[in-house]
């Protein structure tokens, strides 16, 4: 049987239940021929799989805390409907093929057990390229962050980021701008659009047919280290990356060091005007260690993104479509 949704949650709220405890549960239910699990069924299965230390490292599993497990992602569920938000687990046929490839800074699988998302999931499908950068770009930034968006989503392709202030912000609106599809990963539930500066943008992005998406459910606030979690799905979902301006220590350093150990084709853009390192200073060392490949704002480079997405691999059973 595949898990249902709710019990996802449930295990999701079990202390000791990372991502890895709770792809062999579900894996270990795949292969059981159950019509319908109760909550109960589901307590014992734990229980048999602790016992034969199938399960390691769960200590204290007691079924009152499991049953309180139970109930909130029972709420959880009721407000994510009211809020007009849809789940998908990764055991559904409709998960981004793409993100079952996900893994981390390190190089480790870190799946996404589950998604909480707005809009047209299927976007997923499409060549993307994220677009990342500081939240205090200069001038110079904000145009090519503006420039990459427009001119790749012009030809199709859906433009990632995370609707950061920033550079975030201006991929986002550049793609808007010529009725492209982007998306955005958010570090927070959807019921509460961080930063709310943003709220409006999440809205013109789904209003374009695109996609607004995050792994932690309603009444989840934004954090640091979501905000990381965060970055491994952008590099995961996409074909390419594009740095915009960085500072050395930036945030945007996460989601280059997952999309460097996926083996993904990362691009840092070169300014002909001399800018502080502030800005720049994490290009200019991506460059020069030869894990980033240089890009300038010309048409003549976006012939050449739109090569390096197509010469990318794709993830086994993946279709990408720029349409």
């Amino acid at each position: 049987m595949i898990i249902s949704h709710q019990h996802l949650l449930t295990l999701s709220g079990i202390k000791g239940f990372g991502p890895k405890k709770i792809n062999t549960v579900a894996e270990i239910l795949r292969n059981e021929e159950i019509e319908q699990l109760s909550d109960k069924d589901l307590c014992d299965v734990i229980n048999d799989m602790i016992g034969k230390r199938i399960l390691k490292g769960v200590k204290d599993f007691h079924q009152h805390a499991f049953m309180e497990a139970a109930d909130t992602a029972k709420r959880i569920l009721e407000k994510t409907f009211a809020h007009q938000i849809s789940m998908v687990s990764r055991y559904d046929e409709s998960y981004p093929t793409a993100l079952l490839y996900t893994n981390d800074e390190y190089g480790r699988e870190s799946i996404p057990p589950f998604l909480f998302y707005k809009g047209d999931i299927s976007v997923t499908n499409r060549k993307s390229i994220a677009i990342i950068g500081t939240r205090e770009p200069s001038i110079e930034g904000e145009i090519a962050s503006e420039f990459f968006a427009k001119k790749l989503a012009e030809k199709g392709v859906n433009i990632v980021s995370g609707l950061a202030l920033g550079c975030d912000t201006f991929a986002h609106k550049g793609a808007l701008e010529v009725h492209g599809i982007t998306t955005a990963i958010l570090g927070g539930g959807l019921d509460k659009i961080y930063p709310s500066e943003n709220a409006e943008l999440a809205e013109r992005i789904l209003e374009e047919r695109g996609l607004v998406f995050t792994e932690y459910p309603v009444g989840e606030a934004t954090t640091t280290y979501s905000l990381v979690a965060r970055d491994r799905l952008q590099a995961a979902l996409s074909q390419a990356i594009i740095v915009i301006q960085t500072d050395v220590n930036g945030g945007s350093m996460h989601a280059v060091k997952s999309a460097f150990a996926a083996h993904k084709a990362i691009f840092g853009v070169v300014y002909k005007k001399d800018l502080h390192d502030e800005h720049i200073g994490g290009n200019k060392l991506l460059i020069q260690k030869s894990i980033a490949k240089p890009i300038y704002c010309t048409e003549e480079n976006i012939s050449l993104l739109i090569s390096a997405i197509d010469a990318m691999p794709t993830p086994e059973g993946t279709q990408l479509s720029l349409f």
